[in-house]
């Protein structure tokens, strides 16, 4: 997993903005900051950003890891692709609930479009517990891909890291 910061301080406030409180602007700042911070040592074929559901997609107005994948995609020269991923059930909020009901929570909420991909990134804003990238991971194994990295801005410390 290739992650920036931990969620907390002033990036816990920078993605809170970022993600409640309409300001996708940001996406280039975190891009930049994601890209000048990580060292790679292959690209994948193609970033997909963590799908959100349409209805929740309309009501925010944007997808926050779809906002952060232009500008990295743009730098890094590998295309994204928003419509291989799509989350086909508009799930609680994943926010507050535990490791448990987080995973009943994403239970067949996602499905994957046939691919001939090898090496793909799935990048998200945030990881929390892990869940969701998790289920995309095993997801997109099961469809073919052989490699598949996580990107994301920021990741919570769990009790015990």
């Amino acid at each position: 997993m290739h992650v920036i910061a931990d969620y907390r301080g002033e990036w816990k406030f920078l993605m809170q903005q970022f993600k409640y409180h309409h300001q996708p602007e940001l996406s280039r700042l975190l891009a930049r900051l994601f890209y000048q911070r990580i060292a790679l040592n292959s690209l994948p074929e193609i970033l997909l950003p963590v799908p959100m559901h349409p209805w929740r997609q309309w009501r925010r107005g944007y997808n926050q890891a779809q906002e952060i994948a232009r500008p990295i995609t743009q730098q890094l020269n590998i295309p994204c692709n928003n419509r291989l991923l799509a989350r086909t059930r508009a799930t609680k909020v994943q926010a507050g609930l535990s490791r448990e009901l987080r995973q009943t929570n994403l239970n067949n909420a996602f499905i994957i479009k046939p691919h001939s991909y090898r090496h793909v990134a799935v990048l998200d804003d945030v990881v929390t517990t892990g869940v969701t990238v998790t289920t995309l991971v095993r997801l997109l194994k099961a469809s073919g891909c052989q490699r598949v990295d996580v990107w994301a801005i920021c990741r919570t410390q769990l009790r015990g890291e």
